[in-house]
């Protein structure tokens, strides 16, 4: 006997739940209640300087359109943050990340800008990369 489709999306649901749950602690943030489901909760977890939507697939590919990304854009600018655009893919070789996290190109640069002195410049997102960074390290691979 095959599921419900009820059934289906309730678990495709817990497991986006599940998924942006372990993004907002991994982060440092904080997941969105209902996101997706109510007018003006925007992105799926915010962060102190980025509103992330996250998309997941079982399969090797997504598809990601520009609407996609224009609405994440526009949902961050009005709340005075960067977007992203985390996914997860369900097949992906041993070794490879299962998570990706795309942001605009001069969210990159600003990122990964060195100063004059060859020292990666000191802005509030840099800041914080570095303290993440330094979580990670802790734990290890």
């Amino acid at each position: 006997m095959g599921r419900s489709p009820m059934g289906s999306q309730k678990s495709v649901k817990a497991k986006a739940n599940e998924t942006e749950r372990r993004l907002a602690q991994d982060l440092g943030g904080h997941r969105v209640p209902a996101s997706g489901a109510v007018d003006g909760m925007k992105g799926d977890v915010t962060t102190k300087d980025f509103l992330i939507d996250s998309k997941e697939t079982g399969s090797k590919s997504i598809i990601i359109s520009a609407t996609q990304l224009n609405k994440i854009s526009k949902e961050a600018r009005e709340v005075g943050k960067n977007p992203a655009l985390q996914i997860q893919l369900g097949q992906v070789q041993l070794g490879t990340s299962r998570q990706w996290v795309m942001i605009p190109l001069r969210v990159f640069k600003e990122l990964t800008e060195d100063d004059s002195s060859g020292q990666v410049s000191g802005t509030p997102i840099l800041d914080r990369l570095h303290e993440v960074r330094g979580r990670l390290s802790e734990r290890g691979p």
